[in-house]
């Protein structure tokens, strides 16, 4: 039951409000207790939820999809944190407004270059860092853990972050050049606008990714995964993508010359400058 459903509570008996706006008795149909919960990810008034017998959720300000879980379990956060990643990945397309931030970057979290090699060097992992003012070119980065990370206009070229794992990491306006990105996993990272221009990205995923306006012009793209990807108005001059999962990707705006496409598949219309009234 929606928390905008209450009418109001009096003598312990929740009202309601019906599809005619008339409030009735809810206390026979539902029995519990009605508990505000706060998140560390979430600012303002907090979620007002509705327990049952042994903490099991069966209402509230809460998605659908989490009701019938317990409480604090592993079950329920698993299925928020599935809810959140949906709303990027729609942000992303297009399709609905910027969700809140889940999981926010702590500018505080500061590193030096050697911090940042020696902590990788050790194979940490590394989490909720700033690192967006650091020069990484040429860093060797292989094999590496790094989540709800700022990478924004960072300099990565020449970069070596073989078989990387880099879950929700900004990297928009970052330099990707001749990087060596293979097998990379970019799970809801965002590459707005990043140059990747002749970087190995062979066998990387990058499903569902950002890649508005990106330069991947004369990038190794062969078996890379792009299914739901967005590549509007991306450069693609030259890309290989004769092997990729292209289900669901978005080419609008997309510079596709002398791209090589899979077979059987039907390649978007190339989209050139108009002629100016001047020229015939």
């Amino acid at each position: 039951m929606l928390v905008s459903k209450i009418e109001k509570i009096e003598d312990g008996r929740v009202y309601v409000k019906n599809n005619n706006q008339q409030t009735t008795d809810a206390k026979k149909k539902e029995t519990g207790k009605w508990v505000t919960i706060k998140s560390e990810s979430e600012e303002g008034k907090g979620r007002k939820i509705l327990l049952g017998k042994g903490g099991v959720i069966k209402g509230g300000n809460i998605p659908k999809s989490v009701q019938g879980t317990k409480i604090g379990s592993k079950e329920m956060k698993e299925k928020l944190n599935k809810e959140a990643k949906k709303k990027t990945l729609q942000y992303f397309r297009g399709e609905g407004p910027k969700p809140k931030e889940t999981g926010k970057i702590k500018k505080s979290k500061k590193l030096t270059k050697s911090e940042v090699l020696k902590k990788f060097k050790k194979g940490e992992s590394l989490r909720g860092y700033d690192l967006s003012k650091i020069n990484l070119s040429k860093a060797y980065l292989r094999k590496t853990n790094l989540t709800d990370a700022n990478l924004q206009g960072a300099n990565l070229s020449d970069a070596n972050l073989y078989h990387a794992n880099l879950y929700n990491v900004d990297l928009s306006d970052a330099n990707l050049t001749r990087g060596k990105l293979a097998g990379v996993n970019f799970e809801d990272s965002n590459l707005k606008n990043a140059n990747l221009q002749r970087a190995n990205l062979k066998s990387a995923d990058l499903t569902d990714a950002n890649l508005q306006g990106a330069d991947l012009s004369g990038a190794n793209l062969r078996e890379a995964y792009l299914p739901g990807a967005n590549l509007s108005g991306a450069n693609l001059e030259n890309c290989d993508l004769s092997t990729c999962d292209l289900t669901g990707t978005k080419f609008k705006g997309a510079n596709i010359k002398g791209v090589k496409w899979p077979k059987g598949f039907k390649p978007p219309k190339e989209t050139g400058k108009k002629k100016s009234k001047g020229n015939k």
